[in-house]
Formats: C-alpha cells, sequence, structure tokens
C-alpha cells in the first residue's frame, strides 16, 4: 500500500524532473538518469500520440459548424467571403470552447487544491457545484492536482499531465477533467480511456505503483451553465481495463512513430 504522504513526496520529486517546453510544444525531463544520463530531453505529449487516431466526431462537428455559417448567412451578397469566413468558424468556436475549458479547470484545480474563493465566475457556478457534489459522491483522498509526468521505453516517449490523483484505500486513482460534448446525453469518447491508460504508464514508470493499484477516471464538468441554480447531475465514468487501454495507446505510439519515419518509403529503383 502507497502512503499518502509517501506518494505525495514521490510526485513532488517527478514535478521537479518535467516541465513544458517554451513553446509548449514538448514536454522537457531533466535529472533522470535514465534518459540520456540525466541530460534535459524532449518527450512529445500525450496528445501528440493521440493526434494519429481518427475522431469522426469531431470531423462532424466542423462540417457541421461550416454549414451553420453558410446557412446564417446565405442572404450575403458576397458568397465568396462567407465561405471564406465558414473555414474559420470551427477554428474560433474550438478557440472559445477552449478559452472555457481551461477556466473550468482552473476552477476544478483551484477547489481541489482547497483555494479559498470570494467569488465565482457566474458562468462557472454550475462547474463548482457539480465539481463539490462529484468529490462528496466518489469519496476519494485528494493528492495531488495538476501531476505532470512521463514514460520512455523502446524507442517511444511521451509525458502528459493529469488534472487529479487521488486515492482510495491502496487503489491509485488518475483523473481527467472534460468539458467538450453535450451535457444532457455526453459519454467518454474512446480515446479518453487511451490518454488515461497513457497516464497510468507515466504514473508507473516515474513511481513504481504497479498497473493493479491504478484506475482511471474521467470527469464531465457542465459546459453550457445556466445562470440560475438549475440542477446538473455530474457525469464521470471510470476505464474498464486499463491494461487493455495502456496497450492500444502504445500500438498508437507505434503507428505515430511509423507515421513520422522518413525511412518508410524507399527511393523509386533503389
Amino acid at each position: 500500500m502507497y502512503m499518502t504522504s509517501t506518494l505525495e513526496a514521490e510526485l513532488d520529486k517527478v514535478s521537479e524532473r518535467v516541465s513544458i517546453s517554451d513553446n509548449e510544444k514538448f514536454y522537457v525531463v531533466k535529472d533522470d538518469p535514465r534518459i540520456e544520463g540525466g541530460k534535459a530531453t524532449d518527450f512529445h505529449r500525450v496528445s501528440t500520440m493521440l493526434s494519429v487516431i481518427e475522431k469522426p466526431a469531431l470531423r462532424k462537428w466542423t462540417m457541421n459548424i461550416a454549414l451553420d455559417y453558410v446557412k446564417q448567412n446565405f442572404q450575403a451578397s458576397n458568397m465568396a467571403e462567407v465561405i471564406k469566413d465558414a473555414r474559420k468558424a470551427p477554428d474560433e468556436k474550438r478557440d472559445t470552447a477552449a478559452n472555457y475549458g481551461t477556466r473550468a479547470h482552473a476552477l476544478a484545480q483551484q477547489l481541489a487544491d482547497g483555494t479559498s474563493y470570494f467569488a465565482v465566475p457566474p458562468d462557472l457556478r454550475l462547474v463548482a457545484k457539480a465539481w463539490h457534489e462529484w468529490a462528496s459522491s466518489v469519496d476519494l483522498e485528494i493528492i495531488k492536482t495538476e501531476q505532470s509526468f512521463y514514460w520512455r521505453d523502446n524507442g517511444i516517449s511521451f509525458a502528459g499531465t493529469a488534472d487529479l490523483i487521488a486515492r482510495r484505500g491502496s487503489t491509485i486513482y488518475i483523473v481527467d477533467y472534460k468539458t467538450g460534448g453535450s451535457d444532457t446525453r455526453w459519454s467518454p469518447y474512446p480515446e479518453m480511456a487511451l490518454q488515461l491508460g497513457a497516464y497510468s504508464l507515466c504514473l508507473e514508470y516515474c513511481t513504481g505503483i504497479p498497473v493493479q493499484e491504478i484506475k482511471g477516471m474521467v470527469v464531465k464538468l457542465p459546459k453550457d451553465a445556466p445562470q440560475d441554480d438549475s440542477e446538473f447531475t455530474i457525469k464521470y465514468r471510470e476505464v474498464a481495463d486499463m491494461e487493455s487501454a495502456r496497450e492500444a495507446f502504445l500500438h498508437a505510439c507505434s503507428l505515430k512513430k511509423w507515421q513520422s519515419d522518413r525511412g518508410k518509403w524507399k527511393k523509386q529503383g533503389t
């Protein structure tokens, strides 16, 4: 069994070895003798490795946003300009959603840390309420928030940051918050399980905790928060088979590595 105080101290050491690069495209790991003798080394993000996976729902969402923009501006005199702006519409909506998601994540982190609040922004009030209800229902002992860690083996390396590390008995939980998707009909996408599988590999690599004692959970924070005190039942799911999620993620890494390998084709005539 891993005592909370011991695990927290170990995770503090891990945090000292990993940081995000200046351009935020990579993580940088240093002072780990297993990696280049402790030299600072770039690690791909977990999200970068998962970019190799086709996301049909995202493609459909992008198409619908662009078409909705054209529909709303169908009477405009300059349709060429409308079509040009329609191509930009999905990115603009994604940026707006990402900004809300960043703020919701930050609020959840501060709530987990026990940070005092004078006032929660109105559009995040339901996030705070839902988070407290979730925290009370799952009965987890919070250990760390915003925990960065990494993994390297067989020429593959990656790093990421978990929103929350918690504990129940001898079981360690890796928790990831999500704001995307419908608040009423939400269900986790398959790649979310792979992300948690990757985090479990990182946690095991950095602390030695065996996978049998690690579980993953994704928590849906409300996105369309009303201004009143409407009820919202927070939704969350646990990864059913962490071992298969880890294996599937490593397959995605292998495919990503092959995809980036410039030597996968021979020149004509050689």
